[in-house]
């Protein structure tokens, strides 16, 4: 995970980046999902799609798109960024 995290960091400086033709081709084998966007897309996903493509069903989400609940529920490991415990 470390070497991941060092990868895309040096992605970033470098300003190199993947593009994909669709939402779920970028979920193919990640070990996570990091959300850093509100776009309609992104709302309301197929999540069984998701769970198939995803190696790891990790998802932190800085907009907070969703329902902890619901995503615990989805079988998800869901962190929301931001948002206030009760």
């Amino acid at each position: 995970m470390v070497a991941r995290l060092f990868r895309l960091k040096n992605l970033i400086i470098e300003k190199k980046f993947l593009t994909f033709a669709s939402q779920y081709d970028a979920l193919k084998d990640v070990d996570a999902l990091l959300i850093a966007t509100e776009w309609q897309l992104f709302r309301t996903p197929d999540f069984e799609q998701m769970k198939s493509l995803m190696k790891g069903k990790a998802i932190y989400d800085g907009r907070n798109l969703y329902e902890p609940a619901v995503m615990k529920e989805k079988g998800f490991h869901y962190e929301s960024i931001g948002r206030k415990l009760n």
